[in-house]
């Protein structure tokens, strides 16, 4: 988990974030994913300073996002490629209230982004079948 500064579609710092569980997800998911809302949420829905580890260089990799665009709160997802955004804009996954936009962030960050919830997720459905 990063928190990056950029200038157009370039990066310009990447900081990793902290938490009570430390800088990187752990192997559990539900803890994985408390790290990530408990780092992300200071930052992103409230615009506190992020607490940092240390900083980092990210060359690849994607980012997530809350912007305020013409009265609605945009979650965006935006990819990063040899520290440089592919695109500005990123992609849109939800328009609406901050506090749903966050929700909307935090459930894609889950199911799309943190790979152990997904080999979690994998594991169960072996189980199931």
């Amino acid at each position: 988990m990063a928190y990056l500064k950029t200038q157009g579609t370039r990066v310009v710092e990447s900081l990793l974030l902290n938490s009570r569980y430390g800088p990187m997800p752990c192997k559990d998911a539900s803890m994985a994913e408390d790290t990530w809302e408990e780092a992300s949420y200071p930052v992103l829905f409230l615009g506190q300073p992020p607490l940092t580890v240390k900083a980092e260089t990210l060359t690849e990799g994607k980012a997530l996002g809350l912007h305020r665009v013409g009265g609605k709160t945009l979650a965006v997802e935006v990819e990063v490629e040899g520290s440089r955004l592919l695109s500005e804009e990123g992609r849109a996954l939800w328009a609406g209230s901050k506090m749903d936009a966050w929700a909307e962030l935090t459930s894609y960050a889950a199911h799309n982004l943190l790979p152990n919830w997904q080999a979690e997720r994998r594991r169960a459905a072996r189980r199931n079948a």
